[in-house]
Formats: C-alpha cells, sequence, structure tokens
C-alpha cells in the first residue's frame, strides 16, 4: 500500500469514494423522498433484497471499516491515552466546527420553515455528543461520529488498563457480542447505553477494520483474527437483506485486495484528493445542498450539479484552510510537555 505523507493513499480513494457515494444518495433517493414525494421513512422502499435506504448506509459502513484500521494505526503511534486524544480531537473537532457553523447558519438564514435550530441545540452538537444526550443532530450524517465516538472509548479502555496486548482475544469476545446481538429482534432487550458503549450495531466492521491493519502491518492472520472475520461475516449475513449482504461482503473483498496492495492501480490523484476532503465533503454536504436545491429553481439535474459544486468547494476550503493547519497547530500545541 503506497504512503504518501503517512497516508494510505488505496484508503483514501476508498474514502473519496464512499463519501461521494454518500452524496450521491442524499442529492437523489433521499432528496426525492424528503421533497419531491414526501415519504419520510425510506428503509422500507425499493427490493427486499436491497432496500433504498442501504444505499446511504454501506458506504458509512465501509467508513467504519477504515476507521478500525486507522485508529489502530493511531494507536500504535499514540505514546499515551492523552497523544490518542489530542491527534483525534485535532482530527475531527476543528473541520466539524466549521461545518457544523455554516450548516447551522445556512439552515437559520435559509430554510427557517424547514428546520428550526436553537440555541441550546447549537451548542449541545459543538460538542459531538448529541447523540449519547438524545439530543437532535443539526445535520443528520452526525450520526455516525456518535458511532466512532463510542469506538474511541472503547479503544482508550484498552489502553487504559493496557489490553492491547490480548487484542485477538478482546476481538473475538467483542464480536460474538456483536453477533449475539444481530440475533435480538426489534425492540430488543438491551438499553441503549450499553449498545451505545459497546457499539453493538457496527462493531463488526470496526473489528474487521482492525483485523485488516493486522494483516496489513503482520502479513499474516492468526486463528483469532480468522474467527473475527469469520463472526463479522455470519453477522452480516444475519443481520442485512441480501442484497445488502452481498455487496458488505464484496467490500469486504475489496479491503482485503488493498491491504494485499492488489489495488495499487487505483490511486488516482483525483480520487486521492476526494480522500483528503472526504471528512470535510461528508460533513457539509446534506442540509446545505438541500436548502440550495430548494432554493434554486432550476431543472433538478442543475440543482443536483450546483450542489454538488458547492459541497465539494465548501470541503476543500474546509479542509486546507482549517482542518490542516488546526491538526498541524493543535498537534504541536497538545503535545508540548507541561511546564511545571
Amino acid at each position: 500500500m503506497k504512503r504518501s505523507d503517512d497516508r494510505f493513499l488505496i484508503l483514501d480513494c476508498l474514502r473519496g469514494l464512499a463519501a461521494l457515494a454518500v452524496l450521491i444518495y442524499h442529492y437523489t433517493i433521499r432528496y426525492h423522498t424528503l421533497f419531491i414525494d414526501h415519504i419520510r421513512d425510506i428503509k422500507g422502499l425499493g427490493p427486499d433484497s436491497f432496500p433504498f435506504y442501504y444505499f446511504g448506509q454501506v458506504p458509512v459502513y465501509l467508513f467504519f471499516m477504515i476507521s478500525g484500521f486507522v485508529i489502530f494505526l493511531t494507536v500504535s503511534r499514540s505514546r499515551s491515552i492523552r497523544d490518542f486524544m489530542n491527534r483525534r480531537f485535532s482530527r475531527l473537532y476543528p473541520a466539524y466546527w466549521t461545518a457544523l457553523t455554516a450548516t447551522t447558519f445556512v439552515l437559520v438564514v435559509f430554510a427557517s420553515d424547514y428546520r428550526n435550530v436553537s440555541v441550546e441545540v447549537f451548542i449541545m452538537n459543538l460538542t459531538m455528543f448529541q447523540g449519547f444526550l438524545h439530543v437532535s443532530y443539526i445535520d443528520g450524517v452526525y450520526w455516525s461520529l456518535t458511532v466512532e465516538l463510542s469506538f474511541y472509548i472503547l479503544i482508550m479502555v484498552l489502553m487504559r488498563f493496557r489490553l492491547r496486548e490480548r487484542i485477538e482475544l478482546y476481538l473475538v469476545i467483542w464480536s460474538i457480542l456483536v453477533l449475539g446481538y444481530a440475533f435480538m429482534g426489534v425492540p430488543n432487550p438491551i438499553p441503549y447505553p450499553i449498545v451505545y458503549l459497546l457499539v453493538l450495531d457496527y462493531g463488526h466492521f470496526f473489528a474487521a477494520g482492525i483485523v485488516f491493519y493486522r494483516l496489513w502491518t503482520h502479513k499474516t492472520l492468526s486463528n483469532y483474527d480468522r474467527a473475527v472475520i469469520a463472526i463479522s461475516i455470519v453477522t452480516i449475513i444475519i443481520k442485512y437483506p441480501v442484497g445488502v449482504a452481498a455487496a458488505l461482503l464484496a467490500l469486504y473483498a475489496v479491503f482485503y485486495a488493498a491491504v494485499m496492495e492488489w489495488l495499487s492501480f487505483l490511486a488516482h490523484p483525483l480520487l486521492v484528493w476526494f480522500g483528503t476532503i472526504s471528512y470535510a465533503l461528508y460533513l457539509v454536504h446534506q442540509e446545505i445542498g438541500y436548502v440550495i436545491m430548494q432554493n434554486l429553481p432550476l431543472a433538478y439535474p442543475v440543482q443536483v450539479l450546483v450542489a454538488s459544486t458547492v459541497a465539494i468547494a465548501l470541503a476543500a476550503m474546509i479542509t486546507f484552510l482549517v482542518e490542516r493547519p488546526a491538526q498541524r497547530y493543535l498537534r504541536t500545541r497538545l503535545s508540548k510537555p507541561k511546564v511545571v
């Protein structure tokens, strides 16, 4: 897997493709159901084997797999829990605060009839913990950040109690818990705070990402690693419609090929660039795009083109004018030892 400035080009390409897939889903299927067909719940739409809802979910699941890989890489480079937290904070929050502020401004000024955003909700959203506190998300895409933060908490528990040395065993145990949760019906008896903290809804993706990281570093899989992948595959088969399960297993195959460095030819500079801005693009595209499309009196294809162009331009500005400089500054400041 090629490196450039400590970035994994193929993973960047996958990130970029996932972000673009989410954008296309929101500007097409989701937009139609919200503003044209006025169908608010699209989980039941589409063929039984692949409901339309999953066109927006599957790319996010890919993000979770990439996160499992990258976060364990971050752990290997972190000197302490504080260092790990500093790295995550500098990576996530500056871009998030900027995207949140821009989205809130657009909604308040141009879409007051669509979404009322109170000061209290905005402040709670600044923390990124609004999902834990049952406060509404100003932008619906922020739901995945709650899942990411839950995963980070688990990682910090591993670091705090020095459990990384036996990560193989704990991954198997975690995967079994996630599989058990998949067998439960809806509603299930497990309190949702526990579901959040143990990432029982999506742990199989993070666990698979960690195993792929271990494969990338060790060049082989242990029996524990194989068990985690096997349990993850069974969880997918049980949890999702057949078409969705097939798509997810195909993603596993693509991820495996990337880790084995079979996809280096896909590292096109444009895809790498989209991977670089993917976090900001994911954060900023949905609600701002909807407002543009709702207020632009042009043909629908032109609305999509204009909204996409604005979202990509905003994402690029946030990435290169806010996220990257803030990340460098904060990591330098936060890594300095305290003077007593």
